[in-house]
């Protein structure tokens, strides 16, 4: 079962497109997920928990998502949480970043985008490097004994 929601015609129009896969609820949102159009999707998200979904899936990747939206997002991962459900956030890099500079990633379920995966498995690289030259610095300079 799909469905589209649109916002009125103002600066923060959206487009949800809602589907249920037994009891997952998946949500793709495209356009601006903002101050303009916040209410408006937390209503249509919150509308959608009464179902009870044991799984949530939103996805803003084709979505600019700002402050208010960012709230949104929190407080329906809380509700979802509080239901004993499970809730899953799929975005972009940049929106990935900020939410874990603010550390809201992991209450969010941020996925990792194929980029993210990378540049994570350089820096555990790099961590590894660094401890192996700390490691052989110590080494050398040890005193004999």
């Amino acid at each position: 079962m799909g469905s589209t929601v649109q916002t009125g015609r103002r600066t923060g129009e959206f487009e949800a497109e809602v589907e249920w896969h037994d009891a997952t609820f998946v949500v793709r949102v495209q356009g601006a997920l903002d101050f303009y159009s916040a209410e408006e999707a937390r209503r249509l998200l919150l509308d959608q928990l009464e179902r009870r979904p044991g799984r949530v899936v939103v996805d803003v990747r084709d979505a600019f998502v700002d402050s208010c939206g960012i709230g949104v997002l929190i407080h329906v991962a809380q509700r979802v949480k509080m239901e004993r459900g499970e809730f899953r956030l799929l975005c972009d890099l940049r929106l990935a970043e900020v939410l874990s500079f603010h550390r809201v990633d992991a209450l969010l379920g941020v996925r990792s985008t194929p980029d993210q995966r990378t540049r994570d498995a350089r820096q555990r690289q790099r961590q590894r490097q660094r401890t192996i030259t700390e490691r052989a610095a110590r080494r050398r300079l040890r005193p004999a004994a």
